[in-house]
């Protein structure tokens, strides 16, 4: 799976080989959400355009503006150049390339999710109106596994199972779903108290929708790729490592991840999987005190999305190679230059 694109948005050059698992690294506002976001549009373009046919007819500019969000309608323009898996895409053919199923063929976990609830209950689809596509999809995913989560629910509240994910971020509390008129409201049960939404931390609030659509994404769609944004967002470096170690050995194995951050927590565990010795049972047992299964033979790349003068160069950074003569490379997308600067200083003025 390779997706190339230039003069698409900020994004002036990218080539991107898309590993079992893939790791995409950047400062803000350079670009990694909207080519993620095109990539899940290539596999699905054909569904997407007929999804939004069964409305109103409207043009390649109004579906452009309508996946993207509004204001980026001009996000595709004549410079603009994309190659999918080595064909190339125009900008008048990008509706017809993909799959014509109306169904998620990539799952998208968006860093907005925590914006889908208001106070422990999930917003209208009405609210995303003018929001990319992936945010009014993913609400979507939340809405219908809580709706039948509800649905089956025998007590007024429901506690969830989330099969160990939530257990570095809730410990010894549970997720519960309270059941009401139009579908349930979240809460937390710790020991005999019931804790609402509003009073969780902020970590938990954010923690809750990703742990809802990974329970729903094992369930639907075997085998289809899962893209997520920032898992790290409200947690602590620990709690990180801990989804990643779990994310891996659930859903490694049998598809594609790729997860953008701004945390380093995820290329520590990338350069571990990348540089220790190819037999790396033993030694990531030691290390992480479980084995990984379905791992040791899984090829991991990071990219790092450059971005000076307001155009961005995305660079193959995954041997992470601390030495590198290329400033970005060896500190890892920009992830560790402030440490980097000050040790030199430190050495320089001993």
């Amino acid at each position: 799976m390779r997706l190339k694109v230039n003069n698409f948005g900020q994004i002036q050059d990218a080539d991107v080989e898309f590993g079992d698992l893939t790791i995409v690294v950047g400062q803000q506002a350079s670009g990694k959400t909207l080519f993620l976001e095109l990539l899940k549009l290539l596999y699905e373009a054909k569904g997407i355009s007929a999804r939004y046919e069964e409305i109103f007819p409207r043009t390649t500019d109004e579906k452009i503006k309508a996946y993207f969000g509004q204001g980026m309608e001009g996000i595709l323009t004549d410079d603009t150049v994309i190659s999918f898996d080595g064909k190339p895409v125009k900008k008048s053919d990008i509706w017809n390339t993909g799959s014509d199923e109306k169904t998620d063929q990539i799952f998208y976990i968006p860093a907005q999710r925590a914006l889908c609830f208001d106070e422990g209950r999930l917003k209208s689809s009405t609210d995303f109106t003018e929001s990319p596509e992936v945010i009014s999809l993913f609400l979507n995913h939340l809405t219908n596994h809580i709706y039948e989560r509800a649905s089956k629910a025998e007590k007024e509240t429901a506690f969830l199972k989330f099969n160990g994910f939530d257990n570095p971020v809730f410990y010894d509390a549970e997720v519960g779903l309270k059941k009401e008129p139009k579908g349930g409201s979240l809460v937390m049960r710790l020991n005999d108290s019931v804790i609402p939404y509003m009073a969780w931390s902020s970590g938990q609030r954010e923690f809750t929708p990703l742990l809802l659509a990974l329970e729903r994404f094992k369930k639907y769609g075997k085998e289809k790729p899962i893209i997520i944004e920032e898992p790290e967002m409200g947690l602590h470096p620990k709690a990180v490592l801990d989804f990643l170690l779990k994310i891996t050995t659930e859903f490694l194995p049998d598809r594609k991840i790729i997860i953008s951050t701004h945390s380093n927590i995820p290329l520590e565990f990338a350069w571990v999987l990348n540089n220790l010795p190819k037999d790396k049972n033993d030694y990531l047992k030691e290390l992480f005190g479980d084995e990984l299964d379905g791992v040791s033979d899984k090829s991991i790349k990071v990219y790092a999305f450059e971005h000076n003068d307001g155009k961005t160069v995305a660079r193959d950074i995954s041997q992470l190679n601390t030495l590198s003569d290329n400033a970005f490379e060896s500190e890892w997308g920009g992830l560790t230059n402030f440490i980097t600067r000050a040790t030199n200083l430190m050495y320089k003025y001993e």
